[in-house]
């Protein structure tokens, strides 16, 4: 199979799914894919997190401010094997032939025997895609009350391909053959749609010095619609590749709602601030659509790829029926003002959690940014953020805001794969915005 058939079909997989949710899954919205977690008064993405932040965005003269257009942006990740691709595409030239003799047939079978176990346990590529919903998020005051409410809306994709390697034979007839294996991608995707409502307002206020500053706490209710499927294709299996994965995604796949509550609290001051944020504290939970059932019922290359998720399934290699849980988890983070309109600010996860696809998320991230008081002057921000466990990739980030309101935002990995001979990043992800200003 050709591994860009396979990226093709991705494509087509992401445009049958939909556009999808700005939320702390795979995607990071707006300009927290530079500045992580920090409660940023500078920037509306960041409600994405902590809810209490929403006492943060109006100045005492403003009553609403919301997103203008859109929030949008994507990345893609690839796992530590170099040359991922030309190895597979050479796989499946080589699984085309019907014409080895013995001594080529065992040849091959050396060669690739020796290579994908490693491909099994790092070969893997994952693409996210997010957008806001226009206008979204909303941050308002109602009659002058003490704190604000917020609304926020977008949505998520995320698709994650795994290879799952398997025993390459040679089958000889008379004199000619061809080698076999049941190697194969293991795909899984999920879309989410995110409506959120929140509310932050100061609970106390006093101390002296450098004590003094004031206590915000805020809480969000998040109402999720999931769609999640995941199946096996064989890698030489490869006609009609991109309507299988089509036909056999809306099989597999299972929608349901579920609602999650998140918490936070910010200790304000005049130079510096410290926040807390409780996330999806009653952990609901998403079922995928099953594969490896009802395969009688199937013809061709779907049966095919059924009968082969059965057999994974049956060697506890992959899990026939799944469901993702929204783990709780929580997140600290810290700014401090070295001057009016620079900030560094740092933020970290308490326990792990996990995306669509099953993969394990700790983030560490620390970033400084810098917002000039006259419009035409860029702002600019840099920032470091790892995965504390899973792949445990680290980047660097960068971002800038163009006339105050429009965000440019790159992530661009320090960890390096083979791609047709050349070092190339394992991630790299893009982000544009548009929202008021502060």
């Amino acid at each position: 199979m050709k591994l860009k058939a396979l990226t093709i079909s991705v494509a087509a997989l992401t445009s049958l799914a939909g556009a999808a949710f700005a939320a702390p899954s795979g995607y990071a919205p707006g300009s927290t894919l530079t500045t992580g977690a920090v409660s940023n008064p500078y920037a509306l993405s960041s409600l994405a997190y902590n809810p209490a932040s929403a006492q943060l965005m109006l100045r005492d003269d403003e009553n609403i401010r919301f997103g203008w257009l859109t929030t949008i942006g994507t990345g893609i990740e690839l796992g530590d094997v170099s040359n991922f691709e030309q190895e597979i595409n050479d796989l499946s030239d080589e699984l085309d032939r019907d014409d080895l003799t013995l001594s080529e047939g065992e040849a091959l079978v050396d060669r690739f025997n020796a290579i994908l176990p490693e491909l099994g346990r790092e070969g893997y590529m994952k693409l996210n895609s997010g957008v806001s919903v226009p206008l979204m998020p909303v941050v308002f005051n109602v009659g002058g009350m003490k704190g604000n409410f917020f609304v926020e809306s977008g949505a998520e994709l995320l698709i994650g391909g795994r290879f799952i390697d398997d025993e390459v034979t040679v089958q000889m007839n008379g004199s000619t053959g061809s080698i076999q294996t049941q190697s194969s991608v293991y795909l899984k995707a999920g879309t989410g749609i995110r409506l959120g409502l929140g509310y932050a307002q100061p609970v106390w206020e006093g101390g002296e010095g450098w004590k003094s500053g004031q206590l915000i706490v805020g809480g969000k209710l998040d109402v999720h619609r999931l769609s999640l499927s995941k199946q096996v294709i064989l890698i030489d299996d490869v006609d009609d590749l991109e309507d299988t994965i089509e036909d056999d995604y809306d099989k597999n796949e299972v929608s349901s709602t579920g609602v999650s509550l998140s918490l936070g609290a910010i200790w304000r001051a005049d130079m510096y601030q410290l926040g807390l944020t409780l996330n999806n504290i009653n952990e609901p939970e998403f079922d995928y659509g099953p594969v490896g059932t009802n395969c009688d019922g199937l013809s061709g290359t779907s049966q095919n790829n059924c009968f082969q998720a059965q057999a994974f399934i049956a060697d506890g290699r992959i899990d026939g029926t799944e469901t993702h849980k929204m783990r709780a988890y929580g997140t600290l983070d810290a700014s401090v003002w070295l001057k009016p309109n620079l900030m560094l600010g740092t933020s970290f996860d308490i326990g792990e959690h996990e995306d669509f696809v099953g993969d394990d998320y700790q983030w560490m991230s620390v970033a400084a940014f810098y917002q000039p008081e006259f419009w035409a002057i860029p702002g600019v921000r840099v920032g470091y953020k790892q995965n504390q466990i899973g792949s445990e990739l680290s980047s660097a980030t960068f971002g800038f805001s163009l006339f105050r309101n429009i965000n440019f935002d790159f992530e661009y990995g320090l960890d390096t794969t083979e791609v047709d001979g050349d070092s190339a990043p394992r991630n790299i992800a893009f982000n544009i915005g548009f929202e008021e200003h502060f």
